[in-house]
C-alpha cells in the first residue's frame, strides 16, 4: 500500500504539469490578447539573467548591445523546448505512476512517444492511449 502513494502522487503530478504546460503554449500563441504566463516568465527572466551576465563581460555599449540583440530570439525558440522538455518530464511522471517500468524505461518512453519516433514498446490499452497522446502533442 505504501508503494501505491507515490506513483498515485507521480500519476497526478504529471497530470497537472501536462496541463500547466499545455495551458502556457496555448495562452502564448491562441489567446487574442495579452496575458502574463508564468511558465513563460521563468524562460524568460532566467535567459535574461544569462544574457545579462554574456554582455557584461563586453567592453563598448556596441557589444553589449550585440549581445542583447539576440535574446528575444533565443527565448522565443526556447519556449517551445521548454514546453517539450516539460511534457516528457509529465508523461515520465504518468508513466512511472501506472509501473511502466523503472525511470529510465518511462523516460525512453514518453521521448520515444512525444518525438514519435517509436522505438519504445508498450503494454497494454492505457499506456497505449496515453503514447498517442503524447506523440499528438509533440508532432504540432
Amino acid at each position: 500500500m505504501l508503494e501505491l502513494v507515490p506513483r498515485i502522487l507521480a500519476f497526478a503530478a504529471g497530470i497537472i504539469l501536462i496541463l500547466i504546460t499545455l495551458s502556457a503554449a496555448i495562452r502564448s500563441f491562441v489567446l487574442p490578447r495579452n496575458e502574463v504566463v508564468k511558465l513563460n516568465g521563468y524562460v524568460f527572466q532566467s535567459l535574461r539573467v544569462i544574457f545579462n551576465w554574456a554582455a557584461s563581460m563586453r567592453s563598448t555599449y556596441g557589444l553589449r548591445d550585440r549581445v542583447q540583440a539576440h535574446y528575444a530570439p533565443v527565448a522565443l525558440v526556447a519556449l517551445p523546448i521548454v514546453w517539450l522538455a516539460a511534457i516528457a518530464a509529465g508523461f515520465t511522471l504518468i508513466y512511472w505512476g501506472l509501473y511502466e517500468g523503472s525511470w529510465l524505461e518511462c523516460y525512453q518512453l514518453s521521448g520515444s512517444s512525444l518525438l514519435t519516433l517509436g522505438t519504445h514498446k508498450t503494454r497494454g490499452p492505457i499506456i497505449t492511449g496515453f503514447t498517442f497522446a503524447e506523440a499528438t502533442m509533440g508532432c504540432c
